[in-house]
């Protein structure tokens, strides 16, 4: 029974995707984009589901099906136009990461990760000009890394989280333009107190000139 739940479970939410464009030809978008996030939300909880709780599918299957979803959802979103559709799918795209957690360090595929995902919503942001996802992605990789330092961070792993960091820090910076200014001031201050947090018991005498030098980044942007 367990090992027919899967693929049942994925053909239901693929029958709904395709009800929802169906209505969507139709004009009945309001009733289509909930039949769309009806599919998404079945295809999330049937590839979790086979992996947390029946064993179906192993840590690797379900994270690249997972993904698969959130970037369907993103094509999807673009297709419709829909905002509501791209918001669930990043939802689910950094929830991810986080419910299929295997207690191991692995800061290197977060970090792409969340690049990734964070590149793909900020320029789906500012093609259809909503602003939403940025903040939305922002907030999502401060989570999943919040969540990764409460464990993780340590001596060793400082360079690696700094450098994700910056890197974040970075890519939203370039982004702040096109997706609303008050990006710009939430981005800085995510950069400096998470950076602070993590650099501040080794190197607390550079902390001022790190202070300097992100206020001559902003006034260079300026």
């Amino acid at each position: 029974v367990q090992t027919c739940a899967l693929p049942i479970c994925v053909a239901a939410g693929m029958a709904a995707l395709s009800a929802g464009e169906w209505m969507s030809l139709r004009d009945q978008k309001i009733f289509a984009r909930g039949v769309t996030g009806l599919g998404l939300g079945m295809l999330y909880l049937s590839f979790y589901a086979s992996y947390g709780f029946y064993d179906l599918l192993s840590l690797t299957a379900a994270f690249l099906l997972m993904t698969a979803t959130t970037v369907a959802a993103g094509a999807l979103a673009y297709h419709y136009n829909s905002s509501a559709v791209a918001v669930l799918g990043l939802i689910g795209g950094f929830l991810t990461p986080a419910v299929l957690s295997s207690g191991e360090d692995r800061i290197g595929t977060i970090t792409a990760y969340t690049l990734l995902l964070s590149l793909g919503a900020l320029l789906l942001g500012k093609i259809r000009q909503w602003p939403v996802l940025g903040y939305l992605s922002l907030f999502g990789t401060q989570l999943l890394y919040s969540g990764w330092a409460s464990s993780w961070l340590a001596d060793g792993t400082r360079p690696k989280a700094f450098l994700w960091l910056t890197l974040t820090f970075a890519l939203f910076l370039a982004f702040a333009r096109d997706l609303g200014l008050a990006l710009l001031p939430l981005n800085a201050a995510a950069y400096f107190a998470a950076s602070y947090f993590a650099l501040n018991d080794q190197y607390h005498d550079y902390m001022g000139l790190f202070s300097a030098a992100l206020a001559v980044v902003h006034a260079a942007y300026a």
